[in-house]
C-alpha cells in the first residue's frame, strides 16, 4: 500500500513539472516585473507565479499535499524558476473556491493548480483563466473540461480493485458496511462507481448501511460507530471503505469487542 502513496506524491511532482513545461512553452515577450535570470544570448527568463487552489483540507493526505506543494515550490523559488507561490483551501464550498480562483487570477498568477470541490461548478471560472493565458492543472479531484490539464489515476479502477479484493476475502457473500469519501467530489463518485460495478456481480452480498467518512479518522469514527451500534448483532463480514479512516475503523471494532483481524477491510494507503 505504500506504493500507492508514493505514486500519488510522484503524480504531484509530475504536475509541477508539467506546469513548468507549459509555462516555458508560453514564454516570450517582456518580463513585466523585471525579474528573472538571463538565458543564453542575454534574453531574460521570466520567473513565474504559481498558485494552488485546494478544496477540503480536513484529512492527513490533503495536509501533506499542501506541505509537499509548498516545499517543492520553495525549492523552485530558491532556484529562480518561480518568483512567488501561494496556496489556499476553500473547504467543500464551490463558490468559495471560485472566489479564491478569481482572486488568484486578479493577482496575476501564471499557473493555477486545482484540487476541485466540484467537477462541474468550477469549470466556467477555470475556462476564464485559460482564456487569459493562465495554465490550469486539475488533479486529485479533477473537472469535466478538455480545456484544462486533468491529471489523475484511474479512480474507477481503484474502486473495482478494492471491491474485488473484499469479495475474494469474504467469499462473495455476507453483510458489509460501505464507507464512502466526500460527497460531491469526483474521486468519491468514481471510486463508488467502481465498487458498485463489482458488487452487482455478487447478489449474496448485502450492504447493511453506507455513509461518508470524508477520508479522515474523526468523521469516519462517528460513522463507523453508528453503523456498528445499528448492525453489529446482524453479523458483519467485511467493510468496504474508500480509505482515509482506517485507524478509526480498527479502534471502533475493538471498542465494540470485534476482532479487526477477523473482518476484512479495504483502505487507501
Amino acid at each position: 500500500m505504500k506504493k500507492k502513496r508514493s505514486i500519488r506524491w510522484t503524480t504531484l511532482f509530475v504536475i509541477l513539472l508539467l506546469v513548468g513545461a507549459s509555462l516555458t512553452g508560453c514564454a516570450g515577450g517582456k518580463d513585466p516585473a523585471g525579474a528573472g535570470d538571463k538565458e543564453a544570448g542575454g534574453k531574460t527568463k521570466k520567473a513565474y507565479k504559481i498558485a494552488l487552489s485546494n478544496a477540503f483540507a480536513g484529512n492527513s493526505w490533503r495536509s501533506e499535499m499542501l506541505k509537499i506543494f509548498e516545499a517543492y515550490a520553495q525549492q523552485k523559488k530558491n532556484a529562480g524558476e518561480i518568483s512567488e507561490f501561494y496556496s489556499s483551501s476553500a473547504g467543500n464550498d464551490p463558490q468559495a473556491q471560485i472566489n479564491e480562483i478569481r482572486n488568484m487570477m486578479s493577482k496575476g498568477y501564471d499557473a493555477i493548480l486545482v484540487d476541485a470541490s466540484s467537477p462541474t461548478a468550477l469549470v466556467p471560472v477555470l475556462h476564464e483563466a485559460v482564456q487569459r493565458g493562465i495554465v490550469v492543472v486539475a488533479f486529485d479531484n479533477t473537472v469535466e473540461s478538455d480545456k484544462v490539464y486533468n491529471v489523475n489515476t484511474d479512480q474507477v479502477q481503484f474502486g473495482r480493485v478494492q471491491a474485488q479484493w473484499l469479495m475474494d476475502q469474504i467469499g462473495g457473500k455476507g453483510n458489509i458496511l460501505l464507507i464512502k469519501g466526500i460527497d460531491g467530489i469526483s474521486i468519491n463518485s468514481d471510486r463508488d462507481q467502481g465498487h458498485r460495478e463489482v458488487l452487482k456481480k455478487y447478489p449474496d452480498v448485502k450492504i447493511l448501511q453506507e455513509g461518508f467518512g470524508n477520508y479522515d479518522d474523526a468523521t469516519t469514527s462517528v460513522v463507523i460507530n453508528n453503523m456498528l451500534a445499528a448492525h453489529k448483532s446482524k453479523g458483519i463480514q467485511g467493510i468496504l471503505t474508500q480509505g482515509g479512516g482506517e485507524n478509526a475503523i480498527v479502534e471502533a471494532l475493538k471498542q465494540n469487542k470485534l476482532d479487526p483481524a477477523a473482518i476484512p477491510m479495504t483502505g487507501r494507503c
